[in-house]
């Protein structure tokens, strides 16, 4: 996987605006799976301690188009929680507790008092409908998940000599990290067996190199602005760089064929399947939005 951070569910804050001022406020929290980039540890004078996480769920909110965007982790959508969790169910206490203390408890007409209690049902409803699609289209993040190595094994076609580079798989093909992308290469998957035995190579001299070359995952070629995509049936797309990451472009080959004019090998721990969950995010066919629904709990709870 692209991102490996680790991932945990937490209590996040659903916000919007409302119509008594322009701030954004707190209408409601859901349970959602998210990456954890950072934990900071406090300590207390009494000896005691506690742990804060700063957190990113794997949707944003795009206040333009008014819908959830599912996107790879930016800590400019992030928040600082007291707690995560290893399930849905470990979580819900705190929902709870969270949500009874933005309830609309304040207004002392009961009239009023139980309208507004309704809009805060209907939108808590609402917003478990979200917790359901978040968690649906999140399937590829594991809690507690073991993250592969992402070192890459070169190997020159020239001299079959192997070069052992300490940087992620995706920041290599998405360059200008060592000239990758600049240079005719194929990436194979290989088991972790065999990466574990070309870590320890300087050549594949002695080597018969169709035993490690069965599955191409990825081809880049000068005469082409897009890296191959290349499925395990043998069907190609394409990965289109755009600004600072990669989106699929499109099926447009039928077959994969291994051109003669390739300087490099590649080799990964990396498969067909990391790079679909990696590239995943960014697609608009992924989005979600709840305008419709929350517009009519709105529109019903004015007209009342």
């Amino acid at each position: 996987m692209k991102h490996n951070y680790p991932i945990k569910y937490a209590v996040m804050p659903i916000k919007d605006k409302e119509r008594r001022d322009d701030d954004w406020h707190d209408i409601c929290y859901v349970i959602v799976k998210c990456f954890v980039l950072e934990e900071r540890k406090h300590h207390k004078i009494d000896g005691e301690n506690y742990t804060n996480y700063f957190v990113v769920c794997p949707y944003h909110y795009d206040r333009t188009y008014f819908h959830w965007v599912k996107s790879p982790p930016d800590s400019y959508y992030g928040e600082w929680v007291k707690a995560v969790y290893d399930t849905y169910d470990d979580a819900l206490e705190e929902k709870e507790r969270k949500n009874a203390e933005v309830e609309p408890h304040y207004i002392f007409d009961s009239e009023k008092r139980k309208k507004h209690m309704q809009l805060f049902n209907d939108q808590v409803e609402l917003f478990k409908q979200f917790e359901k699609d978040v968690e649906a289209g999140t399937k590829e993040l594991k809690v507690n998940g073991k993250p592969k190595e992402q070192t890459i094994i070169t190997m020159s076609k020239k001299d079959n000599k192997l070069s052992k580079i300490n940087l992620s798989f995706y920041d290599a093909i998405q360059g200008p990290y060592y000239g990758l992308n600049e240079i005719p290469y194929i990436a194979y998957t290989v088991s972790s067996r065999t990466f574990k035995r070309l870590k320890g190579m300087e050549s594949l001299m002695n080597v018969d190199i169709n035993e490690i070359t069965k599955t191409p995952l990825l081809m880049n070629s000068k005469d082409n602005k897009f890296i191959k995509f290349i499925s395990p049936k043998g069907n190609v797309s394409y990965l289109e760089p755009v600004h600072n990451y990669h989106q699929f472009y499109g099926y447009n080959e039928a077959n994969y064929i291994e051109p003669e004019k390739i300087d490099t090998y590649i080799f990964t721990l990396e498969n067909y399947k990391d790079m679909i969950d990696s590239y995943g995010f960014d697609c608009p066919e992924k989005n979600l939005s709840y305008s419709e629904g929350r517009s009519l709990i709105l529109e019903r709870f004015y007209n009342s």
